[in-house]
């Protein structure tokens, strides 16, 4: 097999290239763009930079120490597992006063909230009532201030202009200060 005198030269080129692209890359550091060009800091410097971080952290800190006896006033004392009976028959209670017919309940796995040491049990309700005023006043019974539950999410779906009742599905939030066992089991859903 014979090579053309212009296949030679385009080999010759090729192999130049090559390596003059291996010497480039043996020759620059790969991270020259990467590498840091400022100077390691003095110990004064770094001195006062601890400093700084330390009285964020103290700062931090007795903020923590403040908010303590407030997530004390709004979460509960007990497990999941021992809330959330009580929390039906709240809201079987509050529906009542609000003349809501509470068509299902359905309790979810408690949640661990983030940075915490509290749990989050949500449930998960429907019912089909007026708007105005039974709603709106089952709503307000949720969230009275010395309760403890909090109107997480609603939707309101399909009013029916016949009975001039609206469809609700609500998630109400309770937050807890004891964890829930490893199963972190609850009571099935109840169907009214």
């Amino acid at each position: 097999m014979k090579i053309s005198p212009r296949e030679r030269t385009l080999i010759l080129l090729g192999s130049g290239a090559v390596v003059v692209a291996l010497v480039w890359n043996f020759v620059t550091p790969p991270n020259a763009q990467a590498v840091s060009k400022t100077a390691p800091l003095s110990a004064l410097e770094a001195q006062k930079k601890q400093d700084v971080a330390l009285n964020e952290l103290k700062t931090l800190q007795k903020q923590e120490e403040e908010l303590q006896p407030k997530i004390a006033k709004y979460a509960y004392k007990r497990s999941a597992e021992e809330l959330v009976p009580r929390l039906i028959r709240d809201l079987q209670r509050m529906a009542k006063q609000a003349n809501i017919r509470l068509t299902e309940i359905k309790p979810q796995k408690p949640r661990p909230v983030a940075g915490t040491s509290l749990d989050k049990v949500l449930l998960d309700i429907r019912f089909r009532a007026p708007f105005q005023p039974d709603v709106m006043h089952f709503f307000y019974l949720i969230e009275a201030p010395e309760g403890k539950m909090v109107l997480d999410k609603f939707n309101i779906v399909g009013a029916d202009p016949r009975l001039k009742t609206v469809e609700v599905s609500a998630q109400i939030a309770v937050f807890t200060r004891v964890q829930s066992n490893a199963t972190g089991e609850t009571p099935n859903a109840t169907n009214l």
